[in-house]
């Protein structure tokens, strides 16, 4: 479980029921987390508890006398303020959840799985913090990029002429204020002196090429020694005017940018981390499913069957049957095996068990037939990839990315028939989803609230994969992912 500062959690929790409230704190506090809440039912003591209060989180009901929670989550937005908002509601329906999470809410819990509760909090705030450490982090690389900006527009670029031989015999003014050397310290020096040990191959190459080509210019970014003994890294560009007269040297135009390596090279790392932790919550998220599923499946699934043993050895005890009433237990039992199907379908949802037993080939293929049993939508898939356990990372990212495209199509497409394509070569695995539905637009693809598409974009990210997604009107999608087979990402 991720774990917060040892301080108060200040809970908004917009609620009419006293006994809902109730059960709320109850699972704070059985889940470890230290908090002070004020309970509110009406949007007047809601709006005062924004300003008063200040809340770090706010829970609510859907639906009150005189309130929701789209209205409450239009006032935080209206207001400006960035605070997690969890919906804790009776009942969801799939139109509800994508509305409530366009509106802004971070997560949603039935009131029947309050033991989410806790967890829930402790995400939504921690995924709030580290919103708000990126922005930070953006914003102050977006100031030094602002500085170093001036800075190079400032600052004149320092020029030299080198020698056949590589003496400098000029350098401009700039390269006492940038490399801190005098003009006498400078000049007739060897120009391999000044440069870092380590790109002395480099020099050697770009030499010989700009000798086989006069006139033409190469970039280069190597360091160069500071007169403080420090290196300093300089792009710019070296020309070979050997041949020219009154030149009759290389001619070098370059620039101080160790500022800009240091803050790639902090992008680069805060990117990474980034990623982990992507990756560390996706795996959370994807052990609270498995977990759901497996309570679903074994508690609730097993108490339906004895449910329906009960109704069977009910109906079969009628000594003298009245028809009414053996119609009604028949129609319990149907009820009963209609709920014990949803009870299966919602943990397959969640987790199917077939991607931890059998692997992900047979989970693909699983998923496709029941796919087509329950849209009525054609469904072929075709494997070309050696049977194999791949880890469970990769095996669970590949089949949310297929569940989220069959969701899309069943959803948008209107089409008739799919086609899912599994290949690979020595070094690459290949999923290919094709529909011939109506196809998504341009302007579908792109929208930065197509959170489905997002989500498959972020997991082939996490497996270093690429993710294309291309669409013709009348003429169907097509989802195409590629991801490295590297040892790092399957079991031998």
């Amino acid at each position: 479980m991720i774990k917060v500062a040892n301080t108060k959690i200040k809970i908004l929790h917009l609620e009419d029921l006293s006994s809902d409230a109730e059960l709320v704190e109850r699972e704070l506090s059985r889940g470890g987390i230290s908090f002070e809440k004020i309970v509110v039912d009406n949007r007047e003591d809601f709006e005062d508890a924004l300003t008063a209060f200040s809340p770090d989180i706010i829970l609510s009901d859907h639906s009150l006398p005189s309130f929701d929670s789209i209205s409450a989550l239009q006032i935080v937005k209206e207001r400006g303020m960035q605070i997690p908002f969890i919906l804790i509601t009776s009942a969801m329906t799939d139109e509800l959840a994508v509305q409530i999470m366009l509106e802004g809410a971070d997560d949603y819990i039935i009131k029947d799985r309050l033991h989410r509760v806790p967890s829930a909090v402790l995400n939504s705030i921690e995924k709030f913090r580290l919103e708000k450490e990126k922005q930070k982090f953006l914003n102050q690389i977006a100031e030094n990029e602002k500085r170093f900006r001036a800075l190079i527009e400032k600052s004149t670029d320092m020029k030299t002429l080198t020698t056949y031989e590589g003496k400098f015999i000029y350098g401009s003014p700039s390269i006492s204020k940038v490399l801190g050397y005098s003009l006498q310290e400078f000049l007739f020096q060897s120009s391999k002196d000044f440069f870092h040990p380590d790109d002395h191959k480099d020099l050697r190459e770009n030499k010989t090429l700009l000798l086989e080509k006069p006139g033409e210019s190469f970039s280069f970014q190597y360091r160069i020694m500071h007169k403080n003994k420090n290196w300093l890294w300089c792009e710019g560009t070296l020309t070979n005017l050997l041949h020219e007269p009154g030149v009759n040297a290389f001619v070098s135009n370059f620039r101080d940018v160790t500022e800009r390596k240091k803050a790639e090279e902090e992008i680069l790392k805060k990117n990474k981390e980034l990623i982990a932790l992507s990756n560390h919550l996706q795996s959370i998220r994807e052990e609270e499913r498995k977990s759901v599923a497996r309570e679903i499946h074994d508690e609730l699934g097993q108490q339906l069957t004895a449910l329906k043993m009960d109704i069977d050895w009910v109906l079969h005890k009628q000594t003298n049957p009245d028809s009414k009433v053996i119609h009604k237990l028949q129609e319990m039992l149907n009820m009963n095996d209609g709920i014990i199907n949803t009870v299966r379908r919602i943990s397959s949802d969640l987790r199917p068990a077939l991607i931890d037993d059998l692997g992900l080939i047979a989970t693909i293929e699983w998923k496709c037939a029941d796919f087509e049993e329950r849209s009525g939508i054609k469904c072929g898939f075709i494997s070309k990839v050696r049977e194999r356990k791949f880890s469970k990372d990769f095996s669970i990212h590949v089949y949310r990315i297929l569940q989220e495209s069959l969701t899309n199509i069943n959803r948008h497409a209107d089409a008739k028939q799919v086609s899912v394509l599994l290949t690979e070569n020595q070094n690459e695995l290949f999923l290919e989803i094709n529909d011939n539905g109506k196809g998504i637009s341009q302007e579908n693809l792109h929208n930065s609230k197509r959170l489905g598409i997002l989500g498959m974009k972020e997991r082939a990210g996490l497996l270093k994969g690429e993710l294309e997604i291309t669409g013709n009107v009348k003429q169907g999608t097509c989802v195409k992912l590629k991801l490295s087979l590297e040892n790092e990402y399957t079991d031998s």
